[in-house]
């Protein structure tokens, strides 16, 4: 019994560098993983600590199941099951995570072989390559059925929340530099998913389509550069009405708002079939906003948890949430939440900071924190949109 003994103190009075604490953080053994999670608690941030952390969750066994996911080409989420076909255009640099270009098809309420076909286009023709961006990851994500909203009902966030997690699992992906593209039904598609989670692209585009009522929340879409392609001749489901609808609104959002990058491409005497094949390029061009002083949150669902550094732990359908920074103030307008958590960007933060919620006002002084990096970093998967700063705010006059 002594070898065993000696082991363990031998064991325990090795030095743990932060790359074995994240390591053991994201580990499946629960005690090894709340050890882990105290000593973070007390390790001070710092910044190098993103890559190294970003590392460790990558290559966590918590992730075989994505793993092999990915190398059956399919996604599958508690309640969708989608494949995907990629490819990459240019020439890889080792080790190095590329931007990614997500594709949606046409078809939807169709026969499986009519969408299996629309996809199939989708991957081996209908957009352009766009080698002045290369190199980056095509690809051309399959509907999980084939009903006529496949790619905009209230499940469609966490499949396209996944595809990029897996790319990024796989060291292939950089989730800084995503974007998403389709048209017919794919670009009813993206006039959901990229209201539902703009944060998770730099960019985004809806050809031959329209916004979809109650799902497309349009002002959700103020820090993200988005743009629709819609022909005048293209008349199925009120089509250009809808689209010029939209277009009305988007200039009135950005007068009151601010933000609103892209807008309606209006295509006079064009049909279904739009000349957008050079989207892929256009869209490369953007960069993600991170950072954005005002936020717009209407919830369509209570399956998107988070919008931008906002984590609302009861979402709501129709709940409006809009957040503004100024200097040291976060200016909160909600009525019925109880509580948000925020994790800011380090940009944002300051020594002293104010959250205004209704009459509430409550000065605070955000220290980071390397357990909260971590803890953010495991609600979205993502190293960018992850913070050492996490601030509670709590509505004490919330009316449901």
């Amino acid at each position: 019994m002594l070898a065993p003994l000696v082991f363990t103190i031998l064991t325990q009075t090795q030095p743990i560098t932060p790359a074995t604490l994240f390591a053991n953080r994201f580990q499946s053994n629960k005690a090894l993983a709340q050890d882990a999670q105290e000593s973070l608690k007390t390790l001070p941030w710092r910044e190098e600590f993103r890559e190294i952390a970003w590392r460790a969750y990558r290559e966590s066994e918590m992730h075989r199941n994505i793993r092999a996911e990915f190398k059956a080409n399919t996604i599958r989420t508690d309640d969708r099951v989608s494949p995907f076909k990629y490819r990459i255009v240019g020439t890889p640099k080792s080790g190095q995570p590329m931007p990614m270009v997500i594709a949606l098809h046409g078809g939807g309420g169709a026969p499986k072989a009519v969408n299996d076909q629309q996809w199939e286009g989708m991957f081996t023709s209908y957009y352009k390559d766009a080698p002045d961006f290369a190199p980056y990851i095509y690809c051309a994500l399959r509907a999980p059925n084939d009903e006529w909203n496949g790619f905009y009902d209230d499940s469609i966030a966490q499949v396209i929340e996944r595809l990029i997690l897996a790319f990024a699992i796989e060291g292939l992906v950089d989730p800084n530099q995503v974007v998403t593209t389709g048209a017919s039904h794919g670009g009813y598609g993206n006039f959901v998913i990229a209201t539902k989670i703009p944060h998770r692209f730099s960019a985004a585009n809806a050809s031959a389509s329209a916004p979809t009522d109650g799902e497309t929340q349009g002002e959700n879409l103020r820090n993200l550069y988005f743009t629709w392609v819609i022909g005048s001749e293209d008349k199925a489901y009120g089509r250009p009405e809808r689209c010029q609808a939209f277009a009305k609104s988007w200039e009135e959002w950005r007068s009151e708002h601010g933000g609103f990058r892209g807008g309606m491409n209006w295509l006079e005497g064009v049909g279904h079939s739009v000349p957008d094949r050079d989207k892929p390029a256009e869209l490369l061009r953007e960069k993600r906003s991170l950072a954005p002083e005002k936020l717009i949150w209407i919830q369509t669902d209570e399956r998107v948890k988070t919008h931008y550094f906002v984590h609302d732990p009861a979402p709501k359908s129709g709940r409006r949430i809009t957040l503004q920074v100024e200097g040291k103030s976060l200016i909160i307008v909600n009525r019925d939440a109880e509580n948000l958590i925020l994790y800011p960007p380090v940009s944002v933060v300051l020594k002293e900071m104010i959250v205004i919620w209704g009459r509430a006002s409550t000065t605070l002084h955000p220290e980071p924190n390397t357990e909260n990096f971590v803890e953010s970093l495991l609600l979205y998967g993502d190293p960018k949109l992850a913070s050492p700063y996490k601030i509670e705010a709590f509505n004490d006059g919330a009316s449901n």
